[in-house]
This record gives C-alpha cells, structure tokens and sequence, in this order.
C-alpha cells in the first residue's frame, strides 16, 4: 500500500507563519525584558540602597572640606 501525500498547505501560509513568528517575537522580548530586569536592575537598585543605607553626608563633606575640594562653598 502506498502511503498518501499530503497536500501542501496553497492558502494562508504567510499568515499562520507570522502570527507564530509575531508570538516567538513578543515572547522573547518579554523573556529579555524581564531577564534585564533580574539579572541587571535589581542588582544595582540593591547596591544603590546598600550604599546609601551606611552613607553619612557630614562624614564625606568633612573628608571633601579636609581634602579642599569644596573651596567655593562656604563654611
């Protein structure tokens, strides 16, 4: 018996192909997005507070004054 030959598909190819290739797109930037997001944003934002949590301003003024780096400002 031979097997029968499917028949190709004459009628919306190119529109089946772009609603696939439109879905991989917008999923791979959601993944790019939110991979961004975790593995670049989130660790500065902790940096950032982790600085600023131990930061004294009087302090480092104190050490710019010392080190007359503030010659404009007054005192």
């Amino acid at each position: 018996m031979t097997k029968l030959i499917q028949k190709p598909q004459m009628r919306n190819l190119w529109t089946k192909q772009m609603k696939l290739q439109l879905l991989g797109g917008v999923v791979a930037c959601f993944l790019v997005g939110y991979s961004i997001k975790i593995f670049y944003s989130d660790p500065r934002k902790r940096a950032y507070d982790d600085f600023y949590r131990t930061y004294d301003n009087a302090k480092q003024e104190k050490i710019m004054e010392d080190a007359g780096l503030l010659q404009s400002c007054p005192k």
